[in-house]
């Protein structure tokens, strides 16, 4: 038998399909079967139809760096299935997270999760066939290697005055389905940001990549003095990319990637159908989850769906959907890997010829603190803008919120000759979208 100590080196971690005992500290429980036996068992259940089969070995290093350096790791297995059984009003699906159970209670287990996705009935369709998985790199080798000497050494390169926490995470993913695929990959992260609990007049602004020598540490002053909301008025609004969001579904972008949602499509609660026009012809924005390094980059999502490129707006027009292996199957086309990393192209102009008004004042949004759509309307809450009446002269503000149709807002989008190509969105530096009425 092997405990959770084994897991501390990844060259350690033995082989897939030769693990009789694992330890999942994530849910604390015992995996007592590999992933050979848990597929063997799906094949052999006669109510089972189809079956995708997900492992993931995950080991976690940190430093931090206070009064007193602290060091440690975590590693977590997981073994998963989801499990679809077919009916004649349409399939159903469960998730079977294999706790205790090994294969003595395999049997017991399945039974269960087969009439759990029984009682699940949905519309009928089938796993795709196997398809090539995207050829892109998301693994620093140095972070498999030896990620404690990784992180030191990425240590004594940092403001050694300023309390930080460097964590890396590596990943070494499989899937395995009934149809046929079978195939894996390694990923690794490596973050930084303040200590937990940390209250200081300097801090690092949090950030991560998927390699040590991408991660550009940023030192940012706590500001103490009073929040000035942006006043109310009209503004002409200019987001730079800093404030473009989290990710791609918390982000200025998302009202377009609602719109090519598979699930509301096919549902036809989208307000706009493929091939109508969005917005400008000017605008398009694109998916591309095989881009080394990308935060959103993998090779394939977790139903063995092969990640692809794939436009959701071409010249103002949408042009394609997010999907996975079941919204691939119900609407009869070939999975892409859901939403990756974002293209954005737009006309551009010099930085200086953007932020020239109109006659009207522009609000320029360096930072939000969050990004949200509802019913075609975009928030974006203010963490800090500043406020130009005329050239070179400039106000900052911080806190305040702009509500306002997100179709609208981008209905003439002009960006930058600059470009910002690193995270998960790739395009002009600063982007001038419409006129918004801000009510303080």
């Amino acid at each position: 038998d092997q405990d959770h100590t084994a897991y501390r080196r990844p060259d350690r971690l033995p082989r897939s399909g030769h693990c009789p005992r694992r330890i999942d500290p994530s849910n604390g429980g015992t995996i007592l079967m590999s992933i050979a036996d848990l597929t063997r068992a799906l094949r052999k259940h006669p109510q089972v139809s189809e079956f995708v089969v997900r492992e993931v070995r995950e080991q976690r290093v940190f430093l931090e760096k206070t009064s007193s350096d602290r060091r440690g790791s975590r590693s977590v297995y997981s073994l998963e299935a989801r499990i679809f059984v077919d009916a004649r009003q349409g399939r159903g699906d469960s998730r079977l997270r294999m706790r205790d159970t090994g294969r003595a209670r395999i049997k017991d287990a399945l039974d269960q999760s087969v009439r759990r996705a029984a009682a699940n009935i949905g519309p009928s369709w089938k796993l795709p066939a196997p398809a090539a998985p995207a050829r892109v790199h998301v693994a620093d080798d140095s972070l498999f290697s030896n990620p404690s000497a990784t992180l030191a050494e990425l240590a004594t390169n940092l403001d050694q005055g300023v309390p930080f926490q460097i964590c890396a995470t590596t990943r070494q993913l499989r899937c395995v389905t009934s149809a046929g695929f079978d195939n894996r990959y390694r990923e690794t992260t490596v973050g930084l940001g303040p200590p937990p609990g940390f209250a200081g007049t300097r801090e690092f602004r949090p950030t991560s990549a998927r390699r040590v020598r991408d991660l550009v540490p940023k030192i940012e002053a706590r500001d103490a003095s009073p929040r000035t909301p942006v006043p109310a008025g009209t503004y002409d609004l200019v987001v730079a990319s800093s404030a473009f969001g989290e990710d791609p579904r918390q982000s200025i972008f998302s009202p377009f990637i609602e719109l090519g949602d598979a699930e509301r499509y096919r549902q036809g609660l989208g307000r706009i159908r493929e091939g109508q026009k969005v917005v400008s012809d000017g605008f398009s924005l694109r998916s591309d989850g095989a881009i080394d390094y990308a935060p959103l980059s993998k090779p394939f999502d977790a139903d063995g769906g092969a990640t692809r490129r794939y436009p959701l707006i071409e010249s103002g027009v949408l042009a394609g959907l997010a999907l996975d292996a079941r919204a691939a199957g119900l609407l009869g086309r070939e999975p892409n890997g859901g939403i990756g990393n974002l293209i954005v192209e737009t006309p551009t102009v010099s930085s200086a010829e953007l932020l020239t008004s109109s006659g009207r004042p522009i609000l320029i949004v360096d930072d939000a603190a969050w990004i949200r759509t509802q019913g075609g309307t975009l928030s974006i809450g203010i963490r800090r803008a500043r406020l130009s009446h005329r050239p070179k002269s400039e106000q900052v503000f911080a806190g305040g919120v702009i509500r306002t149709d997100a179709l609208e807002l981008f209905a003439r989008p002009i960006g930058s000759h600059r470009r910002h190509d690193r995270g998960w969105v790739r395009g002009p530096a600063l982007l001038r979208l419409g006129t918004i009425e801000n009510t303080a």
